[in-house]
C-alpha cells in the first residue's frame, strides 16, 4: 500500500500532484454547473405561474390535471411567437429586399437599372446569325432617383 502512495505522489502533471489535480476536478464538477445555474427563464416562471393559477401542490400530484397547466403556457409560447412573426412581417413589409437572399447587400435592389450597351444589332445570314453589339463608355450600377434610403443599407 506505501508503493502505491508513494507512486501517487510522485506522479505530476504540469507540476501539479494528483491530490492538487483531484481538488482541481471535484471544484470543477461542483463549481461550474452552480455558476451556469443563474436565474430561471422566463418561459419556466410562467409554467410556475400556471401551475399556480390552476391549484398545483405536491399533494396533488397523482389527480392535478396538468392539461389546464400546459395549455396555459402553450398560449403564452404561441403569443410570443404571435408578436415575433409580427415583428419580422414589420420589418421585412419595410425592407423588402431582405425577402429575397442575397440581395441585402444591392443597393440596387427594386431601382431601375442601366443597360451595358449602346445599341444591338443582328442579321440572319447563311451560316446563321451576325450579331453587333455596342457598349457604352461606361455605366451606373443603378439610376439615381427619388428613392426612399434605406437605414440597413450595408452596401454603401
Amino acid at each position: 500500500m506505501e508503493k502505491i502512495k508513494t507512486a501517487l505522489q510522485a506522479v505530476t502533471l504540469g507540476g501539479a500532484t494528483v491530490a492538487t489535480i483531484t481538488v482541481l476536478w471535484i471544484l470543477a464538477v461542483i463549481g461550474l454547473p452552480s455558476l451556469c445555474w443563474g436565474q430561471e427563464s422566463y418561459s419556466n416562471a410562467v409554467m410556475k405561474n400556471c401551475l399556480e393559477e390552476n391549484g398545483y401542490s405536491i399533494e396533488k400530484f397523482d389527480t392535478f390535471d396538468f392539461r389546464k397547466a400546459a395549455k396555459c403556457h402553450s398560449d403564452f409560447r404561441v403569443g410570443q411567437n404571435i408578436a415575433k412573426l409580427e415583428e419580422i412581417r414589420t420589418f421585412l413589409d419595410e425592407h423588402p429586399r431582405y425577402r429575397y437572399p442575397g440581395q441585402s447587400n444591392n443597393r440596387c435592389f427594386g431601382k431601375p437599372r442601366e443597360l451595358a450597351f449602346k445599341s444591338i444589332e443582328g442579321t440572319a445570314g447563311d451560316w446563321g446569325w451576325h450579331v453587333n453589339i455596342k457598349y457604352k463608355e461606361t455605366i451606373k450600377p443603378c439610376i439615381i432617383g427619388p428613392f426612399k434610403e434605406d437605414p440597413y443599407d450595408t452596401a454603401n
